[in-house]
């Protein structure tokens, strides 16, 4: 095929391209990608396509056979020009109720070549089905709180030494609003110790370092710089680099939930979108109880948080499926003896999962401890204690130390 026309035994399929009967679009014949601009319809759905572009989407242009197969090039209602490219994930994407910290989700461009990203024209897949190849990449950042770089150090004798120093790049948390690819600069670091950083750091994928990194040596997104010192000049500083590694840490820290008296994810049994679960075995009773305690020693910086739920289980309800409560919440109960503690519920419907009574933030190395209470309950015989962690800055998670639960008659 050297020709501008195209001849196809039915011309139907290619009358309508994303949804929208026209008379342009696009086609693979056979490994190459063309574009039509009109179509005329012959005898018995015969008819031609016009082509004015060929080579799209980085194929070959190649002579065809009247034989070659050709098709529409779209898939589930939506043109392959705009799945089969590169994506990236949006930089609002972590401010989004979807994010996770274990898989991701990418949206194709609706804006071009007309705006279909909303209203009654908004473009979408006719259907939910799967479909795809085996040529797909991915280009993977690792994103860090803490590293430990280990390396076989030698220091021969009295007045040698090796001091060291990392330059790393920003990331951004899972909760966060942090900027990613923010030069950090070189800091002190000990090697073969860990070392923790207050903020997210991040090792860029190779295309992201020499798109994004153009300012840095060699546009690489982590640094170590060792420096060597003796006193002797016989004797000298010996570093093994070739089994060197580097242990990266990472915090499964998010902040899915705003609001934990409106969004009632975290009450399921499964599917909860925090990053950090805890979750007890359950604890049963020899004698029925209607109060539950929870007391937690807690390290809670700022911008980090944590809630606790409870799931009781009683005599008359082993066959119903039991949803986590949470506990009132300071906000929503009143303290009627003046002991700090907040002793009655406002309105069940708006509890929050908080503590009895308000504990400021902690300091990076510093301890409180938490109190949770829930009275007048039914009659319960066993109990499940659920904790859900959260913090806008994965460097900073909440810590938990002496968990205490106690049922009460």
């Amino acid at each position: 095929m050297n020709d501008t026309t195209v001849s196809v035994a039915n011309t139907v399929p290619f009358g309508t391209f994303e949804g929208i009967t026209t008379s342009r679009g696009y086609a693979l014949i056979q490994n190459e990608v063309v574009s039509y601009s009109a179509i005329t319809a012959g005898s018995g759905g015969a008819g031609t396509l016009t082509i004015d572009g060929r080579n799209l989407n980085g194929t070959v242009k190649v002579d065809h056979p009247s034989t070659d197969f050709i098709q529409p090039y779209e898939v589930n209602g939506v043109s392959l020009m705009r799945i089969n490219t590169t994506h990236d994930i949006p930089s609002t994407y972590y401010k989004n109720e979807s994010s996770n910290l274990d898989n991701y989700y990418l949206e194709f461009d609706r804006s071009t070549p007309t705006n279909r990203s909303s209203g009654g024209s908004m473009l979408n897949f006719a259907s939910q089905k799967g479909f795809g190849g085996n040529t797909v990449g991915i280009s993977q950042n690792h994103q860090f709180s803490t590293i430990e770089p280990i390396f076989n150090l030698i220091t021969p004798g009295k007045g040698t030494a090796a001091s060291s120093r990392i330059r790393t790049i920003s990331g951004t948390s899972a909760g966060g609003d942090e900027t990613s690819f923010i030069d950090q600069g070189f800091e002190s670091v000990p090697l073969n110790r860990v070392l923790h950083f207050r903020t997210p750091r991040m090792v860029a994928s190779r295309i992201n370092e020499t798109t994004r990194l153009t300012n840095l040596p060699s546009n690489k997104s982590l640094t170590l710089s060792v420096d060597f010192k003796t006193e002797n000049e016989d004797l000298s500083p010996v570093m093994d680099i070739q089994n060197a590694t580097f242990v990266l840490g990472r915090n499964k820290s998010n902040n899915p939930i705003d609001n934990y008296v409106e969004d009632s994810r975290s009450n399921e049994v499964t599917s909860d979108p925090h990053g950090a679960v805890f979750v007890t075995k359950m604890t049963g009773l020899q004698q029925p109880a209607t109060s539950l305690r929870v007391m937690i020693g807690a390290n809670r910086q700022e911008g980090a948080d944590f809630r606790v739920f409870y799931k009781l289980f009683k005599a008359d309800s082993s066959e119903i499926t039991q949803k986590f409560v949470p506990f009132p919440g300071y906000d929503n109960m009143k303290d009627t003896d003046g002991d700090g503690f907040g002793d009655e519920v406002i309105d069940p419907s708006k509890n929050s999962g908080r503590a009895d009574a308000f504990v400021s933030p902690n300091t990076p190395q510093s301890f409180s401890e938490y109190q949770f209470t829930a009275n007048n309950l039914d009659q319960f015989d066993a109990f499940v204690i659920k904790v859900v962690l959260s913090s806008t800055n994965e460097s900073t998670p909440v810590k938990l130390k002496d968990f205490r639960a106690i049922a009460l008659a």
